[in-house]
């Protein structure tokens, strides 16, 4: 291979992705998954638009932790992080919505019982 091919192969991936074949090669890991991924701002607007927005992630930093690093002016997000925010975050959310819901239930039940003994 010529050192225009390798620049061009090169110039194409990241220096995670390098350090991936790297190793990969000389057997340091036999899966690339075991290597942590991280996020730029831009890829958590894509992958999750639904959760995060500029203004979202500026809140979610400030005022909720959100684990961030910069670098740069880049801001990176570990996929691990990532993850394990989002799972505790729809986890307080489904209490939220859980424990008025169980109430709800509750409250019928005794109405539902109280009537049938009224009516029996």
């Amino acid at each position: 291979m010529s050192e225009e091919q390798i620049y061009e192969v090169l110039k194409n991936i990241s220096l995670l992705d390098a350090f991936s074949i790297i190793a990969k090669r000389n057997n340091v890991i036999s899966n690339l998954d075991e290597i942590d991924k991280y996020y730029t701002a831009k890829d958590l607007y894509q992958l999750y638009p639904n959760v995060f927005s500029k203004y979202k992630l500026e809140k979610y930093i400030k005022e909720e932790n959100l684990p961030v690093m910069k670098q740069g002016k880049e801001r990176l997000f570990l996929k691990t992080n990532v993850e394990k925010w989002l799972k505790s975050k729809s986890e307080l959310q489904f209490n939220k919505v859980r424990k008025p819901l169980w109430q709800t239930l509750i409250n019928f039940h005794r109405i539902f019982i109280k009537q049938k003994m009224d009516i029996g």
